[in-house]
Order: structure tokens, then C-alpha cells, then sequence
């Protein structure tokens, strides 16, 4: 009856006039004959969610305990207790609504779910432990977020089953890693192969075969085969990246303009360009065509300017290669001439883009520290193999000057090469060397790559501290593996450097909770 909280059951206009409602459907006969608008007899219902609210577990002997559970409670109703379901009880040991309140404040700046689902819960936890502390502080004036896919699905509508399930698999999974959860991790395990079908069906269907949500739920199995899962292959990972590769040429450089599918070929790009300077072959990603119109809405940044120079070697290793086999020594010393000038080029463009960073950066862009980085190397005979490790003023700047570094070690190291087999088939009174003088004095100086790889090696520390989330040993892991191939091609004794970067990986390996096989790029 009216007046009663609780008790009526009249349409909302009359509730809200306090009048006797005839409960007449679809409209009542008070509003039918006053011309009012009848709301109906649904109750709007208000969800609240906070840290504080908990609620009572009864138990079978009628007895209350305390329970982790969130209380859904009515209007005018005396909160009734429900049983927490289990993965909201893990979640809340592994403390993911203190997490979740952190994350707010970055992670839906102007918006909010009104009910946040389990996979969303998870996706804010893990975003606070993959990524570095300076891009979680809203108010940080370091806070800019690197261009990760990851950091896009926070705006994606998830009508895809296959990312849905996909991502919320690969994000519980490397949850129950971090908190040791074994139930967490089954169920992590369940959502996996449910989420193969529907990648699957997402494949066979001609409307979303192409679309970002099915080439992102592709990159989140593979991450989860790469570090979420204890049963992780590197074969099922290449498998899934294979796969990854065949739909972004598929899909061609146009569909790479939105926000995400922009960030899936930029990490997409990161791992081609590895896998070709690891085979020596070229990839469709280095045509002009992919080095411009997924920007054409987007501008380049500096990392991206840098990697865009790495797309050019793969043809230039194939040059140098088909030139060394050459038995005429006139055409081996022309072809190598092409070969060293074109590397030569690069390294100009290299530097030049390094200088024009450097200028837009207030203040220096790294400086020297002692070194705390432990290594099975270090002894007290022999010390630290290095003593000193870099710091940078940014996470962003730390990645941008060893991805310069990285790609001088790569292009000098090449241009090495090149040099040293042109002396091998040259001498100073042969008449093919006589005519590429820039080349014979260009002989005789150091390539310099060593130098480059030791500044990578001695940036590793700062990219490994715990404020750094999983992105910062993601970053370096994959410029370690190329000191390591660098310094194993050249002579020279550089046994003491390979074993301190393999322990040093073996390390961040397993703190990901990679395997020790996993490839890189390959």
C-alpha cells in the first residue's frame, strides 16, 4: 500500500505522486486520464561499488561470518547475504580491489562501467604489473603510456567472444602466476581452449576474419603460450604469431589506422623485423606502402622513425650475401662497395635522428651509476663485469636511445663484415681497390659495434627494476639476444660478455615465467 517503504506497487508516476496506482498495464488509468506519462513498474536499481561494503556469509548453523563478497542492496530491503564466487574470492586475496581503485585514475579517465565485469577486474591488475610505475601516475609529467595494444582494449566494446575470452585468459593466467593461484590458473587454462574455438569461428566468418578484435584475440593467445602459461610451448607461440602475420598482410597497411589496430601492427612489426634479421630474409613490412599509410592519420614517433631503418637491412643482407659468392673480383669489390655505402647511409640517418631526439629532450638523456645488477659472473677476483649501468630520465627515453644503440650494434656490425671481407679479397696494389678509395681508408678504422652493445648491456639494470612492471624485462630481453648473436659471430674473446648476458636473460625469463627455449623473434 502507499506510504508503506517497500510495500508498493504502483507504476513510478503515482509512487512519485503518492496517489493509489490501479496497476493497470501497459498504463495505468491514473496517468491515462491525467495525460501523463506512465514509467512503468520497473524499479531503477543503483549499484554501488566500494572497498568498504562487505557482506555476511550465513552459514548452516544460521551463524554470520565475514566474507568477500560485494552486496547488491535494495531500495527499501535489509541486505541479504550471498556466497562470493570463487574467482571473486581469489581475486580478492590477490588484493585486486585496492588495485582496481588505483587504476581508476588512469585506466577510464572520464567514464566507468556501471558494472565491471571479473575480465575487466583482471585487466586492471594486470596493467599495474606490466607496466612501469611513471605511466601509472596520472599526474606524473612522465606518464606517457607507450603505444601498447594492451593499453588500447580499455576502449574496445568486447562484442568479440574470441578476444573476450582470450584476453581474460592470457590476464588471469599471468594473475595466478604472480599470486601462486592454482585454481585461478585452471580456470585460466578452461578459458584458453574455449577461446581457440571461437578464434576459430571468428576465422571462418568473412565479417570479422579481418577485423581488429580477431587480430588482437590471436596476439593475446600467443602472449599466453609466451609468458601466462606453465604448460607455454614456443612452438604453439610461433604458431600463433605465424598466424598473427598472415592476417595483418591480409588485412592489408590500411586497417592499421584505428587505435588498436595501429598498436597490434606496431608490436606485430617489432617481432617481423626480429625474426627477418635473425633468418636474413625480407618481409612484406618493409614495402613503402607499410612504412607509410598506417600512419596517415597517426604521426611517427621517434621509436617509430628508428625502427623504420631496421626494415631497409634484411635487402642489404640479401645484397651482401649474393655479392660474397661472386668469384670476379671486380664485380665482389663493386657490389661491396654498394653494400658498405648503403650501411653507411644508414648509420648517417641513425646518428642524425639520435641528435634531432637529444634536442627535444630537456636535460641529459642518460647518465652513469654503480652498479647493483648481481651476475654469476661477479666474483671478487675478477669484479663486475659492468660496474657502471645507465639510468635514464624516462622509461620512453631509456627505450628509444637502446633501440638507437641496438640498431647502431646491428648496422656496424654488418658494415664490419662487409669490410673485412673486402680486405680478404683486396690488396693495395690491386686495381679494384684503387678505384673505391673511400672504402680502402674506411678499412682501417674501427667499426665500433662493441661499444654499442655494451651500452645496451649496461642499460639492462635499469629496465629490470621492480617499478618497471613486466614491460621494462619485455623491452630489454629481446636487445639482450641481440648482443648476445653479435658477440658470438666476431672473433675475439668475448666469452665473459656472452655468459653474463645469458645469465642476465635466463633471469628476466624467469620472472616472466618464460621458458629458457622461448624464441625471440625467430
Amino acid at each position: 500500500m502507499v506510504g508503506v517503504p517497500g510495500r508498493s506497487k504502483g507504476c513510478n508516476t503515482c509512487i512519485q505522486r503518492k496517489i493509489r496506482c490501479d496497476q493497470e498495464t501497459p498504463l495505468c488509468s491514473n496517468c491515462r486520464k491525467s495525460n501523463r506519462l506512465c514509467t512503468g513498474y520497473r524499479r531503477k536499481l543503483g549499484y554501488v561499488f566500494a572497498p568498504e561494503v562487505r557482506l555476511a556469509n550465513r552459514t548452516k548453523s544460521g551463524r554470520e561470518e565475514e566474507t568477500t563478497s560485494v552486496t547488491h542492496q535494495g531500495r527499501w530491503r535489509k541486505a541479504e547475504p550471498r556466497e562470493a564466487p570463487l574467482v571473486e574470492c581469489q581475486l580478492k586475496r590477490a588484493g585486486i580491489l585496492s588495485w582496481t581503485e588505483r587504476l581508476m585514475s588512469f585506466s577510464l579517465p572520464g567514464r566507468i562501467s556501471a558494472e565491471p565485469t571479473m575480465r575487466q577486474q583482471l585487466h586492471y591488475l594486470f596493467l599495474h604489473q606490466h607496466l612501469p610505475a611513471e605511466s601509472r601516475d596520472a599526474n606524473s609529467s612522465k606518464s606517457i603510456l607507450p603505444n601498447d595494444w594492451l593499453l588500447q582494449l580499455r576502449d574496445v566494446d568486447m562484442r568479440s567472444p574470441a578476444l573476450k575470452t582470450s584476453t581474460a585468459a592470457f590476464f588471469a593466467a599471468r594473475v595466478a602466476r604472480i599470486n601462486n593461484d592454482q585454481n585461478l590458473a585452471h580456470q585460466s587454462r578452461s578459458m584458453y581452449v574455449d577461446s581457440l574455438r571461437q578464434l576459430q569461428d571468428a576465422m571462418a566468418s568473412p565479417r570479422t576474419r579481418l577485423s581488429d578484435e580477431t587480430l588482437a584475440a590471436c596476439m593475446a593467445l600467443s602472449l599466453y603460450e609466451l609468458t601466462g602459461s606453465e604448460g607455454g610451448t614456443p612452438g604453439a607461440y610461433m604458431a600463433h604469431m605465424k598466424g598473427a602475420m598472415m592476417l595483418l598482410e591480409l588485412r592489408g597497411p590500411d586497417a592499421s589506422a584505428s587505435p588498436l589496430g595501429h598498436s597490434l601492427f606496431l608490436d606485430l612489426r617489432v617481432h617481423e623485423i626480429q625474426r627477418c634479421l635473425i633468418q636474413r630474409h625480407e618481409t612484406f613490412l618493409s614495402r613503402p606502402e607499410w612504412l607509410a599509410q598506417p600512419w596517415k592519420s597517426l604521426p611517427k614517433s621517434p621509436h617509430d622513425e628508428l625502427f623504420d631503418t631496421l626494415f631497409d637491412l634484411p635487402a642489404i643482407f640479401g645484397k651482401f650475401d649474393a655479392v660474397s659468392r661472386e668469384r670476379d673480383r671486380s664485380i665482389l669489390c663493386a657490389g661491396l662497395g654498394e653494400v658498405i655505402a648503403k650501411y653507411l647511409e644508414i648509420e648517417s640517418v641513425l646518428q642524425r635522428m639520435h641528435q634531432d631526439f637529444s634536442k627535444s629532450v630537456s636535460g641529459p638523456l642518460y647518465w652513469p651509476e654503480l652498479s647493483t645488477l648481481e651476475s654469476r659472473l661477479d666474483n671478487e677476483e675478477s669484479g663486475k663485469l659492468f660496474p657502471v649501468s645507465f639510468r635514464f630520465s624516462s622509461f620512453s627515453v631509456a627505450l628509444t636511445v637502446t633501440t638507437y644503440w641496438s640498431n647502431m650494434m646491428v648496422v656496424r656490425n654488418q658494415l664490419g663484415h662487409a669490410y673485412n671481407r673486402l680486405e680478404a679479397r683486396t690488396s693495395a696494389d690491386d686495381d679494384s681497390s684503387s678505384a673505391l678509395p673511400f672504402l680502402q681508408s674506411s678499412c682501417e678504422r674501427d667499426s665500433g659495434w662493441e661499444f654499442m652493445a655494451k651500452n645496451v648491456c649496461q642499460s639492462a639494470e635499469y629496465f629490470l627494476q621492480d617499478h618497471m612492471g613486466t614491460l621494462g624485462p619485455l623491452s630489454i630481453l629481446s636487445f639482450l639476444s641481440g648482443c648476445f648473436s653479435c658477440f658470438g659471430n666476431n672473433a675475439g674473446d668475448w666469452g665473459r660478455e656472452m655468459y653474463w648476458i645469458s645469465d642476465v636473460m635466463l633471469q628476466i625469463k624467469k620472472k616472466l615465467g618464460m621458458t629458457a627455449s622461448t624464441p625471440l623473434g625467430g
